[in-house]
């Protein structure tokens, strides 16, 4: 992970000046997840290396996150 983050950041730096020069754009978003279907729950019959057979169940509960944008626009000639 670190060995992406490190062209990644470079890149940033790279570009600051040009970002400097435009106005950002932030944004803040909430994101809620409710598995439903077959992802929200599932029943099945499974067996371990001795053969024996077990029932089992699976499922996701809800899910809550948060995410942060940062944007800078981009001259129409450029994009």
């Amino acid at each position: 992970m670190k060995q992406i983050m490190i062209p990644a950041l470079l890149a940033l730096v790279g570009t600051g000046p040009a970002l400097h020069a435009q106005q950002p754009r932030m944004g803040v978003a909430l994101n809620l997840v409710l598995p439903t279907g077959t992802f929200g729950n599932r029943d099945g019959i499974a067996s371990d290396n001795l053969g024996d057979l077990y029932k089992f169940n699976e499922g996701y509960d809800l899910g809550l996150g948060g995410q942060f944008t940062v944007s800078f626009p981009v001259d129409p000639k450029l994009a």
